[in-house]
């Protein structure tokens, strides 16, 4: 569900006090939404278990911190393992 259209744009305060004095910050924060006083500075946003550094661009305008900072590991399966570990043995 959506957010209701005359709500505003939900920014941590604690976030916005700190990304106006430096030029990085980090933060807890991934509910926030990104806006264009957020341009061209690097957050550091934490996933769960660390800090993931993101430079925010102008497309990310309008998304969640959150969305950038990936809080699961990927993981392929291994039976493409097996296969690469073969190739290379032949």
């Amino acid at each position: 569900m959506t957010r209701s259209s005359y709500k505003p744009k939900y920014i941590s305060k604690s976030l916005l006090s700190t990304i106006m004095k430096n030029e990085s910050a980090q933060t807890h924060s991934r509910s926030s939404t990104i806006t264009r006083e957020l341009i061209s500075k690097k957050m550091f946003i934490y996933n769960g278990k660390s800090y993931t550094e993101v430079v925010i661009t102008e497309p990310m305008v309008g998304h969640k911190l959150g969305e950038f900072s990936y809080t699961r590991k990927i993981i392929y399966e291994k039976t493409e393992k097996r296969k690469k570990k073969q190739m290379k043995k032949r």
